[in-house]
């Protein structure tokens, strides 16, 4: 018992730190590490399913959005951004 309590007493920190890590890592673009597929204007990011085949045998599958690098206008600035195909469609981004 006394082993269980000790393994728990390990996992449970890396757990919350990631989770705090996940929170904050878009706060500051520079300071923190960026994920590869999210939109900076609209925050769409990948999104994790469970794929089941015919026999149920579960994998997981990731659907990523359409990210594009673009070099747009940010406060009179131009500046490269990460930016999904929607919010390029919409015209939420000026392009420089």
């Amino acid at each position: 018992m006394k082993t269980i309590l000790i393994l728990y007493k390990k996992v449970l920190p890396k757990h919350n730190n990631r989770a705090r890590i996940e929170k904050n890592d878009f706060d500051s673009p520079k300071g923190g590490a960026l994920k590869m597929a999210k939109c900076e204007i609209c925050g769409k990011e990948q999104v994790f399913e469970m794929q089941v085949s015919h026999s149920h045998r579960r994998s997981s599958k990731a659907w990523h959005p359409n990210i594009r690098t673009v070099k747009a206008v940010v406060n009179g600035t131009p500046k490269k951004l990460k930016v999904c195909s929607r919010c390029l469609r919409s015209g939420l981004v000026e392009r420089a």
